[in-house]
C-alpha cells in the first residue's frame, strides 16, 4: 500500500525541521549523589594521560592504577592529585554507586538508533540500547526549571563528531546533566560537551574538546589532550521562580516559620519569637542558620518588684529608698532607675533611663511610655536599629535592647518595671548597685566612695553609706526633667553620705518581709509563686512579697528562671520611723481578702496602690530585726 499524501507530508516536515522535539515528556530524572566523587574533574581506573595545555577545575584521581602522566604541562586550577590512596579509593566507590543509580532509573524515552544532533530535548531519562552518537548540536531545554535533570543511559559506546556541541537553554544547569555509558566514551576534537560522563570503562577527550562536567571512568583510562574540564556545581536556585503565589518555599532563614512565594520571591513570615528564658530571664535572639534561640549568658544583674536587686555575682538584697539611683555603669552603658514610695513601707521602680552608646531610652511605669532619643518607641519581634545603632525588639511585654556591649531587658507591664542586664565577658569596668562582677558576691556592698560594708549590716549604715552613695543628684540625672519632691528625711535621722542629700534621696521606713504578711495573704501569694516553679527559699520569700504587695501574679515571673542567690544581705535593725508615718492609721483588717483576691490566678485583683497603702501602712510597725529579702 502506498503511503498516503498526509503521511508523506508529515515525513517531509520532520526531515526539514532544523530541531525536533522527540516524543512525549520522558520519565522524571533524578540526579545521583556523587558524594566524594563530586570534587573530581577527572577520575580514572587504570591510567590518566594528558598531552598539551589541559586545565582541570577540580581534583584528579586514579585508583587502582598508579600511572598519571602529562601533569605538567597539564594544570589543576583547583583541587589536588590523588593516586591510589584512600581519597581516590573512596571516590571510585562513590562513582560506582552513582553509576548504578543512573543505570537503575526508568527509561522515559528510547532513542536507540537516533543521532542526538539536531534534537531539542526536555528534562527526563533517555536510553540507548547500544551506542549513542552526537553529530552537530544537541539542545537541552530546562523549560525554566533550574533544578531540571537530564539522564542519558547508553548501552555501549558514546561518541561525538568533531566540533559537536551541547547547548543548554531555559535554565538548564550542566551540573544536572548525566551520561551513563556502558563501556567507553569518546568526545571528538573541538567538541563542547555538557554534563558528567560516568563510563564503565574509559573516557577520551579529543584535542581541544571542552567539558562542562566531569570525566569519571571506573576501570579504564582517561585520555586528555589540551582540554578544559570544569567539575561544575549547581548555582543556587531561586525557590519561587515561576511558582504560584502562596506556594510553600524556604527563604533560607530558620527564624521564619511560614515561607511562601510572592511575585517569584520567597517571603518569610511568622518569625520565631525567643521569649524570656535562659538564666538571665532575658529575651533571646534567633539564629537564622538554625532557627534556634540563644540567650544572653549569665551572670546577670536584675532589679524587680519592690525592688529586689540581684547583683551580677548573685547577691540578693532589697533597696526600699526613694530617689534616682545608678543601677549599672560601664563605658558603654548607664542605667538610672527612679524609685518612688509605694504605700508607706516599700518603694518600686517607676521610671528608668538606659543610655546605650549614643541611644537614650526612657521608660515610664505609670503610662507604659517608652521614648527613644525623645521619640515614642515602637519595637517589634524582629530587631530594628535605633538612631545610635542599638537594636530594639519586643517580646511580649519585654523590650530588649541589644548592642555588642550589653543586653538590657525591660519588662513594662501592669505594675511592673523590671530590669535584667547581661554584659559580655570582655566588659570589666562595671559599677553601680548591681556590683562589679568580679565573681565575689561578698564585696558587692561597695559604696561609690570605696567603703565596703559587710552583708550583715544595720539599716542605718546600709542606706546612709551604700544606698545614698549610688543616688544620682539632679545635676547628673539622665531623665531630662526635674526630680519630683521626695519624702523628707527627719532631721538628724541619718548621716547621709557626701554624694547624697535630702533633695534626691530618702531612706525608707522599716522594711517588712513576707513573714510580716497576714497568714491568708502570705499563703495565697506563696501559692502563686510555687505554682510557677519558684522553689529557692530566698527567691520564694521575695516572690511572695511582690505578688502580695503589688497584687499582680505576673510579679512572680521574674523569679522563675532566676538562679538562687549566692549570698543575701541581712539588715540588723530597722530605721526609726518619721513621726508622720508612725501616726498613720492601720487599715489591716481589709488587707487579707483584698490581697487574696489579687493573688488568685487569673483574677484582675485590686489596684496595686490600694494594696500598697493597706498593707504597707499596716505593717511598718514591725520592730524586730529582719532578713532583708
Amino acid at each position: 500500500m502506498k503511503p498516503s499524501c498526509v503521511a508523506w507530508a508529515m515525513a517531509i516536515c520532520l526531515l526539514a525541521a532544523p530541531a525536533a522535539v522527540l516524543g512525549a515528556p520522558p520519565a522524571t530524572a533524578v540526579a545521583p549523589a556523587l558524594n566524594s566523587a563530586a570534587g573530581f574533574a577527572v577520575l580514572g581506573g587504570a591510567t590518566v594521560t594528558n598531552v598539551g595545555a589541559t586545565a582541570l577545575a577540580g581534583s584528579l584521581g586514579l585508583n587502582p592504577g598508579v600511572s598519571v602522566t602529562g601533569f605538567p604541562p597539564g594544570v589543576l586550577t583547583s583541587g589536588a592529585i590523588y593516586i591510589a590512596d584512600a581519597t581516590a579509593q573512596l571516590a571510585q566507590a562513590d562513582l560506582a554507586q552513582a553509576y548504578g543509580a543512573l543505570a537503575g532509573e526508568a527509561c522515559g524515552q528510547d532513542l536507540s538508533g537516533t543521532d542526538l544532533g539536531g534534537q531539542t530535548l526536555t528534562p527526563g531519562v533517555y536510553c540507548f540500547s547500544a551506542a549513542a552518537q552526537l553529530t552537530g548540536t544537541l539542545t537541552l531545554d530546562g523549560q525554566g526549571d533550574p533544578s531540571a535533570v537530564f539522564v542519558f543511559q547508553v548501552g555501549s559506546t558514546l561518541t561525538s563528531a568533531v566540533g559537536a556541541t551541547i547547548v543548554t537553554v531555559n535554565s538548564t544547569q550542566p551540573c544536572n546533566v548525566f551520561w551513563q555509558v556502558g563501556s567507553s566514551a569518546t568526545v571528538g576534537a573541538g567538541t563542547t560537551w555538557t554534563g558528567d560522563i560516568l563510563a564503565a570503562v574509559s573516557i577520551t577527550l579529543g584535542s581541544g574538546a571542552n567539558l562542562a562536567g566531569r570525566a569519571l571512568a571506573q576501570s579504564g583510562a582517561v585520555t586528555l589532550g589540551a582540554n578544559q574540564v570544569e567539575a561544575t556545581a549547581c548555582a543556587p536556585i531561586p525557590p519561587c521562580q515561576g511558582a504560584v503565589n502562596g506556594t510553600p518555599c524556604n527563604d533560607g532563614d530558620g527564624c521564619t516559620q511560614t515561607d511562601t512565594c510572592q511575585a517569584n520571591v520567597c517571603v518569610g513570615a511568622n518569625p520565631v519569637l525567643c521569649a524570656s528564658g535562659g538564666a538571665c530571664a532575658l529575651p533571646g535572639t534567633c539564629a537564622p542558620a538554625t532557627g534556634l534561640c540563644s540567650y544572653p549568658v549569665p551572670p546577670c544583674g536584675t532589679s524587680s518588684g519592690d525592688p529586689h536587686l540581684r547583683t551580677f555575682d548573685g547577691l540578693l538584697y532589697n533597696l526600699m529608698a526613694v530617689g534616682d539611683f545608678l543601677l549599672v555603669h560601664t563605658p558603654d552603658l548607664t542605667i538610672q532607675v527612679r524609685q518612688t514610695r509605694f504605700g508607706t513601707a516599700v518603694a518600686i521602680n517607676t521610671a528608668a533611663v538606659v543610655q546605650m552608646g549614643a541611644d537614650r531610652v526612657r521608660f515610664l511605669r505609670q503610662t507604659h511610655q517608652v521614648l527613644a532619643n525623645g521619640v515614642a518607641l515602637t519595637c517589634a519581634s524582629v530587631p530594628v536599629p535605633l538612631a545610635g545603632g542599638t537594636l530594639c525588639s519586643r517580646h511580649g511585654d519585654v523590650i530588649l535592647l541589644h548592642s555588642a556591649h550589653a543586653d538590657v531587658g525591660v519588662r513594662l507591664s501592669g505594675s511592673l518595671l523590671n530590669f535584667s542586664v547581661s554584659l559580655p565577658p570582655e566588659v570589666t569596668d562595671i559599677s553601680g548597685l548591681l556590683g562589679s562582677r568580679d565573681g565575689d558576691p561578698h564585696n558587692d556592698l561597695m559604696a561609690r566612695t570605696g567603703e565596703l560594708l559587710p552583708l550583715s549590716v544595720t539599716s542605718a549604715r546600709f542606706y546612709a553609706v551604700f544606698a545614698a552613695s549610688w543616688a544620682v543628684a539632679p545635676a547628673d540625672s539622665l531623665f531630662g526633667a526635674a526630680v519630683p519632691a521626695r519624702t523628707p528625711v527627719a532631721a538628724g535621722a541619718l548621716p547621709l553620705a557626701a554624694l547624697a542629700d535630702a533633695a534626691h534621696f530618702s531612706p525608707p521606713p522599716p522594711a517588712f518581709t513576707a513573714t510580716d504578711l497576714p497568714v491568708a495573704v502570705r499563703a495565697a501569694a506563696t501559692a502563686v509563686c510555687v505554682a510557677k516553679g519558684v522553689a529557692d527559699p530566698d527567691l520564694l520569700a521575695a516572690c511572695t512579697l511582690d505578688v502580695a504587695v503589688l497584687a499582680d501574679p505576673a510579679a512572680a515571673d521574674v523569679f522563675v528562671a532566676m538562679p538562687p542567690p549566692r549570698a543575701v544581705v541581712y539588715l540588723a535593725e530597722p530605721i526609726a520611723l518619721p513621726p508622720t508615718v508612725a501616726a498613720s492609721p492601720s487599715p489591716v483588717a481589709a488587707a487579707p481578702a483584698a490581697v487574696a483576691a489579687g493573688c488568685h490566678a487569673g483574677a484582675a485583683g485590686p489596684p496595686a496602690a490600694l494594696l500598697g497603702a493597706s498593707l504597707a501602712v499596716a505593717l511598718v510597725f514591725a520592730r524586730r530585726s529582719r532578713r532583708n529579702r
